[in-house]
């Protein structure tokens, strides 16, 4: 019965808030991170491997970070008179 609340209680505390506003010394949420934050609150030694089980049942999955097609693409800008022929490239 605990170990059910304790789950709940993780699976909030994951969505709701960040790992710095708990004072566990990560910004994004990590294995490293839950596993910090189950031994500091409930003095329970979990390894790793049973950390990302957990989150993984939970419907937590790991994410890579989406590339801005537009920081990739260079966009040419006119610049000098207002009829002149010089382009110049510029990232934006």
């Amino acid at each position: 019965m605990f170990f059910c609340f304790l789950c709940a209680t993780l699976v909030n505390v994951i969505k709701d808030d960040c790992p710095n506003q708990l004072k566990v010394p990560f910004v994004l949420w990590t294995r490293q991170a839950v596993k910090e934050l189950i031994e500091s609150k409930y003095s329970l030694v979990m390894s790793l491997p049973n950390v990302g089980l957990y989150l993984k049942r939970w419907g937590f999955t790991p994410k890579k970070p989406v590339k801005k097609a537009y920081k990739q693409q260079p966009v040419l800008k006119k610049i000098g008179s207002r009829f002149g022929t010089n382009y110049d490239i510029k990232y934006y």
